[in-house]
């Protein structure tokens, strides 16, 4: 008997404790749902203030109807037409009693309070119809223009009479001071003392009585290209150095049998910059013979301090040197230079590190490059044919079409994409 009880008591607090979960949830929904009462409540709170706001504007508007019919009728002042009269005297922001500011920008009519908009209209007939879309300052255009070290914006605002612009630049969490200027509707303005070849956000912010508007780009600043050569037919400012060059055309590229191209003025490598040469099936003949692509210098030791480019060695590999020294030599398989196919070989230094990449992958990097500057030498370098500490000096035979040189650094993700 006292088991029975026990178990229709527990079945029955079980029963209760449900009840008021579910009553519980009733009432929380009823108070703090989406329809609930704090719901309802904000909801008429605004519509309480909207309704305020509007009628002590319209009392404004009357007081200047009145007015204008003063000063029209009893005084027989020249007052033009009444909504144009309403339009100049909102012009100045008026207060109410409620500490409501009023003020036109045109037909329009806003009301707002500790610069929170809380109503807007358009004045008709003597009148303002409330709930009317007013008009909007918006951003409608920013263009940019990039340089190496430099970023100029253009910017253009919708209904930007009085607005006030705020512009700044900002790069890896560090951001220029902010600068600002009045009653602007568009604006060109140049930042400067960038760093080559890194993004940069530059964020634009206006405000007026029509709103505030802010808009954000992207940009990158970019290496100078020095030049770029389809080297499949012939350049003015490009001159057979040695041997003789076999032209076949943009596509087909240019042919190198133990010949050699050479610009006709130097170039300079130095602080920043990035070469970048299409290949295909190059190759060297002799024992102990290294031939290079591209290079800027000339051979001494094995690769010596006095070479600059990309070259391919007799034991069928590749590399990059930076003209620092044997030290700051890169190799690369030659496996990943496919016979039958365009290659796009790059080098570049950016005051810090020399880098090496072949078809958008970078290879290695070292520490160091030297300034150099002397004429660019395509299909080998200047003193090829001779040797020096055991190294044969020689050709880079094979198919060339496009070289480009740049003043400062494309960057990895620019490298990753390149194309000709």
């Amino acid at each position: 008997m006292l088991k029975r009880n026990q178990g229709i008591t527990l079945i029955a607090l079980v029963v209760t404790i449900i009840v008021l979960l579910i009553l519980a949830g009733v009432t929380l929904s009823f108070v703090a749902g989406e329809n609930g009462i704090l719901k309802r409540a904000t909801i008429a709170v605004e519509v309480n203030e909207k309704a305020s706001a509007e009628e002590e504007a319209n009392l404004v508007v009357a007081d200047i109807v009145t007015q204008y019919y003063e000063e029209k009728y009893v005084n027989h002042k020249e007052v033009g037409k009444l909504d144009n009269y309403i339009e100049n005297q909102l012009a100045t922001e008026r207060t109410t009693e409620g500490n409501y500011t009023v003020k036109s920008i045109g037909k329009d009519v806003i009301v707002f309070k500790d610069k929170e908009t809380i109503s807007t209209g358009v004045i008709i007939n003597g009148r303002v119809e409330w709930n009317h879309e007013i008009a909007k300052l918006t951003i409608s255009k920013i263009e940019t223009e990039v340089g190496l070290t430099n970023a100029k914006v253009n910017i253009e605002l919708q209904n930007g009479e009085g607005a006030k612009i705020t512009y700044a630049i900002k790069k890896a969490g560090d951001m220029q001071d902010k600068e600002k200027v009045e009653n602007q509707t568009e604006l060109e303005y140049e930042f400067s003392g960038l760093e080559t070849g890194m993004n940069y956000t530059i964020t634009v912010e206006a405000e007026n009585q029509y709103g505030k508007a802010t808009k954000i780009v992207t940009v990158m600043t970019s290496a100078r290209l020095r030049n770029k050569w389809n080297l499949g037919v012939e350049n003015s400012d490009l001159e057979t150095y040695r041997g003789n060059p076999e032209y076949k055309g943009e596509e087909e590229g240019l042919y190198l049998n133990n010949s050699i191209l050479a610009t006709t003025e130097d170039y300079i490598l130095n602080d920043e910059y990035t070469v970048i040469i299409e290949t295909k099936n190059i190759g060297v003949t002799k024992t102990n013979e290294i031939g290079c692509m591209v290079s800027t210098g000339f051979g001494r030791s094995y690769w010596g301090s006095y070479t600059l480019g990309i070259c391919k060695s007799y034991d069928g590999n590749y590399g990059a040197a930076s003209g620092a020294g044997d030290n700051y030599y890169i190799s690369c398989e030659g496996s990943r230079y496919t016979q039958d196919e365009w290659h796009i070989s790059a080098i570049k230094y950016d005051g810090q590190t020399f880098s090496y990449w072949v078809d958008g992958t970078k290879v290695g990097e070292s520490g160091a490059s030297n300034v150099k500057v002397s004429k660019l030498y395509i299909g080998g370098m200047s003193n090829s044919g001779t040797t020096s500490s055991g190294v044969y000096w020689g050709y880079a035979s094979g198919y060339y079409r496009n070289l480009a040189v740049y003043e400062g650094v494309l960057t990895d993700e620019q490298l990753k994409n390149y194309s000709f």
